[in-house]
């Protein structure tokens, strides 16, 4: 026999696992389909107005790196012939401006890092860089040359006289287009070598 307490208690079982297979239903839907938004109720963007655009262009110009008081600033030289590359001295003022400023003031050199805490500067230079001596002949006198590292020129450091007539020609073809050297000493042991 069946009584109104079971019935109904059967009832509401039967109500509630249908609402909740519902709920699941639903929820297993939208996970799978996505939600999406029908197109009579999409918001419309509205333009925005001249003087808010004119503030974006004014936070954008702000937004530039700029080389602060602050900034380390490195002037490199990098030599083609010994692959060497020192740091030199500064050519011109740069507090103040931005990456595009710097270019175009320092027309010989690369911007090879740009930010407001660091800005490294590259010039490529011909020749051996200030660690080299260079050995060349020019008439019957050798010059001993080196790089300026303020100028980046070859400079004169000392001449020696001898008679070029006696060099090999093979010697005399290599001191023509300069022999490079790390110190004096080296150059003294390269005479040694070729007088015995």
């Amino acid at each position: 026999m069946l009584s109104f307490k079971s019935l109904g208690a059967r009832y509401t079982v039967m109500i509630l696992s249908g609402l909740i297979l519902f709920g699941l239903g639903t929820v297993a839907g939208f996970y799978i389909n996505g939600v999406s938004v029908p197109p009579e109720t999409q918001i419309m963007e509205l333009p925005s107005p001249p003087e808010a655009e004119q503030n974006v262009a004014t936070v954008d110009v702000q937004a530039v790196a700029r080389i602060t008081a602050t900034t380390q600033i490195k002037w490199m030289c990098g030599f083609s012939t010994c692959g060497h590359e020192i740091e030199a001295g500064a050519e011109s003022e740069l507090i103040g401006m931005s990456e595009a400023e710097v270019k175009s003031a320092c027309p010989g050199y690369q911007v090879t890092e740009f930010s407001q805490a660091h800005v490294i500067l590259k010039k490529n230079v011909e020749g051996y860089c200030p660690q080299h001596f260079i050995l060349k002949l020019a008439g019957d006198e050798l010059h001993v040359l080196q790089t300026d590292k303020a100028t980046l020129k070859s400079v004169e450091v000392m001449k020696i006289e001898l008679d070029a007539a006696k060099l090999s020609e093979e010697v005399r073809t290599e001191l023509e287009k300069g022999l490079p050297f790390d110190d004096l000493e080296q150059i003294n042991a390269y005479f040694e070598a070729a007088e015995s």
